[in-house]
């Protein structure tokens, strides 16, 4: 798929983005990886409010939107082994390597586009 764009700043997060369709691949999301590269995300829709990192061998940088990928929430840092929440309108979340994600790259309420 294309690039993880932020339409409200007009920047580039992740120049490519992986869809995690289909249960089986929800389900695994990043886990039995050793890293993601930098300029890569994970989406996986359908995710709701919530996601874990149990069993992960790396931190991620979380972006929880909502059906129409405006941000709700913007996590950074989360270690292996974290359990977490984000806001109830959190619809689906883009996963990254942690270190990708900054303030000027993202936040609360900037609308996300995936495109070419």
């Amino acid at each position: 798929m294309g690039a993880l764009i932020n339409t409200s700043k007009n920047t580039i997060i992740a120049s490519t983005v992986e869809v995690a369709s289909g249960f089986q691949k929800r389900n695994k999301g990043l886990l039995g990886r050793t890293s993601l590269e930098n300029g890569k995300a994970l989406w996986i829709p359908n995710s709701y409010f919530s996601v874990h990192t149990f069993f992960m061998k790396f931190s991620l940088d979380l972006i929880f939107v909502d059906r129409n990928l405006v941000v709700q929430t913007v996590k950074t840092h989360v270690p292996p082994w974290r359990l977490v929440f984000a806001h109830w309108r959190s619809f689906s979340v883009f996963e990254m390597a942690a270190g990708q994600l900054t303030p000027d790259k993202v936040e609360k309420g900037d609308i996300l586009s995936v495109g070419h």
